[in-house]
């Protein structure tokens, strides 16, 4: 796994509320991923637009 940062354009940041431990990043458009690393793991817990994710 590389340490190094995922583009600007992504918009990664940390979540805050419920997702709390996760992350999240732009794919495209408004298509986001909600994820967390550990360790040496990266868990993709959601995918979907801005709307279905956070309702």
């Amino acid at each position: 796994m590389s340490n190094e940062p995922l583009p600007n354009e992504a918009r990664d940041h940390p979540l805050t509320g419920e997702y709390m431990d996760y992350r999240e990043f732009h794919l495209g458009g408004d298509l986001l991923i909600i994820y967390r690393i550990t360790d040496n793991t990266v868990a993709l817990l959601r995918i979907g637009s801005h709307a279905q994710l956070f309702k």
